[in-house]
């Protein structure tokens, strides 16, 4: 979910689908929500920013390892989804699509096998540069994923080993990383685990 003034923008996914939700904040207000179908594929890990004013959705086609991640953006009265990464999915992988200091980006975890981040440089279409790196498949890194715009560029938080991490980008966009705090063995794969942060 995320707020913009007095109206609010939200997103889920189900078996039935991808939906988005958008009303007013005013616990006064008579008007109903409006709520829309964005895509019949189920959608997992979702996430929403919003781009120039318009709501902008990512997330996974599905858990599987042959998963993708989509990027849904709105196209009149109706949406376009598009594929911009091949990506395996996971129970705790999530997507993060940021309104960033150099243009919108999307991170995401790949199967729990390390973050990545797209972005769009209006001539190659999307493409997927890596932030952290698993480098074993006995060592998950990613799941729980979230991410919030900074004045330089963007950060993200997420599960890495045993810790939560927080990674942050600049304005060329280099990397810095550093453990947030240690966490329990088995905490990222359990459901509903999740990280968030906020930029003061």
């Amino acid at each position: 979910m995320v707020a913009d003034g007095d109206t609010y923008h939200a997103v889920w996914g189900s078996d039935a689908g991808l939906h988005y939700a958008t009303g007013s904040l005013d616990p006064a207000t008579t008007t109903q929500a409006v709520v829309t179908q964005v895509t019949k594929t189920p959608g997992f890990g979702p996430s929403i920013a919003l781009v120039g004013g318009e709501p902008w959705i990512a997330f996974y086609s599905s858990t599987s390892s042959r998963g993708t991640v989509q990027l849904a953006t709105p196209n009149g009265d109706s949406w376009s989804n598009d594929t911009i990464a091949e990506a395996a999915g996971c129970d705790t992988c999530r997507t993060a699509v940021i309104d960033g200091a150099n243009g919108p980006v999307v991170a995401y975890s790949n199967g729990g096998g390390g973050v990545q981040v797209a972005s769009n440089d209006g001539e190659n279409g999307w493409v997927s540069f890596e932030v952290d790196d698993a480098e074993s498949t006995a060592v998950t890194v990613g799941e729980g994923l979230a991410g919030v715009p900074t004045e330089d560029g963007f950060a993200l938080s997420y599960y890495a080993r045993d810790q939560v991490t927080i990674a942050t980008s600049d304005a060329q966009g280099n990397f810095a990383s550093d453990a947030a705090g240690e966490i329990s063995d088995g905490s990222a794969t359990e459901g509903g685990a999740g990280t968030s942060l906020a930029i003061g």
